[in-house]
């Protein structure tokens, strides 16, 4: 696992999780581009670089098959795209994973949570809050 201090950008969306990943695609390609909107298993997020970019309280995916949160991570690794990923803490600090990694980061600190009925109410993989466990965990990888 590598770590990289996040450059800032101005703030161009409300979504978390787009401007997370328009700013470790800034950080780490330099271009200053709209976050997309592909699905997991058919493009990563920064394409270049076949990596996906996860921040605090992500989905993993809405789509993946299995009952146990191993049957979908399992099931998310045999389909994605991405070959790394990045995750950016709420400080700004990116660390980039390898499958390895990112699937021991999955296992150790997500859970399975029911979507809302709006949303269909399926299962899905989902990590909850950054904890100083979790930040802790992620310095030690380095």
């Amino acid at each position: 696992m590598t770590t990289i201090q996040a450059l800032t950008i101005n703030r161009t969306y409300k979504n978390n999780g787009q401007h997370s990943q328009q700013t470790v695609d800034f950080t780490l390609t330099g271009q200053l581009r709209k976050a997309d909107n592909h699905k997991w298993n058919i493009e990563s997020d920064i394409p270049e670089l076949n990596m996906s970019v996860k921040a605090d309280r992500f989905t993993l995916a809405s789509d993946l098959m299995g009952e146990t949160l191993s049957q979908k991570v399992s099931d998310y690794f045999n389909r994605t795209a991405s070959t790394s990923w990045a995750y950016i803490t709420t400080e700004g600090q990116i660390y980039i994973m390898n499958r390895i990694e990112f699937h021991m980061f999955l296992m150790l600190f997500c859970t399975l949570e029911r979507d809302s009925t709006k949303n269909g109410g399926k299962i899905k993989v989902r990590f909850a809050h950054e904890t100083a466990k979790v930040r802790e965990w992620l310095r030690g990888q380095v």
